[in-house]
């Protein structure tokens, strides 16, 4: 890890500035900061003027390609700007104790602490601007190499740590996602092949006969 000499507090600019142009530096910084309040405060304010720009932008990526599914950006409503909000910060809070788990088993031994400030910092600069048309999408990559930059200095692990407490999670909900997906496919395989299964019998009906 690059030695810079004496940490540094950050403020909220220098904070997303250094996201962008010096990851190295920033986490140092960022490793001495005590508890999540700060993380939780950075990711909070990102996240909401993601989720109202979305709100206020909506319309017009309607207008684009009639469906912002189309640019990887949800529909939003007035009403869903909260819920969105809400859903975001619950994410952060899960998402780390996931990752955090499987660092823990990769030989990560620093608290939760510090897996939340990674996720949380390493979001930041793909909410600011992943609500941009068609190239929003690619600014939430950026986040994926932050992710692993904060792991390895915030929890002292190497690269390829960082990459499995990172991977684990997701491939582990892919194959739940996948297997829940077939088996529902199959069900309804089953049922279309024996349409009268749809149907109880007769037997399981006397009163039909009474």
């Amino acid at each position: 890890m690059a030695q810079f000499g004496k940490a540094r507090k950050l403020d909220f600019k220098e904070k997303l500035t250094g996201l962008f142009v010096s990851q190295d530096r920033v986490f140092l910084d960022l490793a001495q900061e005590k508890g999540i309040s700060k993380a939780f405060e950075f990711y909070a304010c990102l996240s909401l003027l993601y989720a109202f720009l979305l709100y206020l932008l909506d319309p017009i990526f309607q207008m684009i390609l009639s469906g912002s599914v189309l640019l990887g950006l949800p529909d939003i409503g007035s009403g869903a700007v909260a819920l969105l909000w809400v859903f975001l910060l619950a994410f952060l809070f899960v998402a780390s104790a996931a990752v955090h788990l499987f660092a823990r088993l990769a030989g990560a031994r620093k608290p939760y602490s510090e897996t939340f400030k990674a996720i949380a910092y390493g979001t930041g600069p793909g909410f600011l601007l992943g609500w941009i048309p068609f190239i929003g999408i690619f600014f939430f990559i950026l986040p994926v190499y932050l992710y692993v930059k904060g792991l390895t200095v915030m929890q002292e692990i190497s690269r390829i740590r960082a990459w499995f407490a990172l991977l684990m999670p997701v491939l582990i909900v892919t194959v739940i996602i996948a297997i829940i997906a077939v088996a529902i496919v199959m069900s309804l395989l089953t049922s279309f092949s024996n349409p009268f299964s749809l149907f109880p019998s007769s037997g399981n009906m006397p009163w039909l006969y009474s």
